[in-house]
């Protein structure tokens, strides 16, 4: 994305905010599967000017500053208070800054420190602001790739309709959206990813495979 106007289309492809006297969603196509927290890759929002004007600047707010995205879209669930937008600590924005920065990084750090939430923030972001990028998340384990693929997935549904891409594909394994962005997932064996072609590649707990 090079210019403001590049930033625009790109958010809010998913979106196709029009100028219109009511706040609603299109019968046609709003959900996917009739889960309303899956937004339908033919959804169309109907808003006023003034509510169209927040929405593009969130929307380029956002796609430029991952920060700002997380810290006011991302939801997590802790044990103390259950869902809710996380509050970034000093290390994961600097994490999240480098992994857009560089082409390659490894990250060593010890355990607890919110290293795969820091990773599905990236995701997250990735697939809501670009097209035709492929993700392959690579976990020492099936289970554990299926649950950094849960964390996305409910922090995709929780983000507002107007911010997040349509849905063409939600399973156990993998997600496509609309805007032709993937996420796929596997466990490091022999055959992992064999064949695959991937944009970002992403080995977590890499110290175990």
């Amino acid at each position: 994305m090079n210019n403001d106007e590049d930033i625009l289309i790109t958010s809010t492809e998913p979106t196709e905010i029009t100028p219109q006297t009511n706040l609603q969603w299109n019968d046609s196509g709003k959900s996917f599967r009739g889960n309303n927290l899956l937004k339908g890759e033919d959804a169309v929002a109907y808003v006023d000017e003034k509510t169209y004007e927040h929405y593009a600047k969130e929307l380029i707010k956002c796609s430029k500053d991952i920060v700002y995205f997380a810290n006011n879209y991302y939801h997590i669930i802790s044990a103390d208070l259950g869902k809710h937008v996380i509050k970034t600590y000093v290390k994961q924005d600097e994490l999240l800054r480098k992994m857009q920065k560089h082409r390659k990084l490894v990250v060593l750090a010890s355990r607890q420190t919110f290293k795969t939430t820091t990773y599905c923030i990236f995701c997250l972001h990735t697939c809501c602001f670009n097209k035709d990028k492929t993700i392959v998340l690579v976990a020492n384990k099936e289970k554990t790739a299926k649950e950094v693929l849960e964390r996305i997935k409910l922090a995709y549904e929780l983000l507002p309709k107007w911010l997040k891409p349509g849905v063409k594909n939600w399973s156990m394994t993998s997600v496509d959206f609309s805007n032709g962005c993937k996420i796929d997932i596997c466990s490091t064996n022999a055959t992992a990813a064999r064949g695959a072609s991937a944009n970002i590649l992403i080995l977590d707990e890499f110290a175990l495979v």
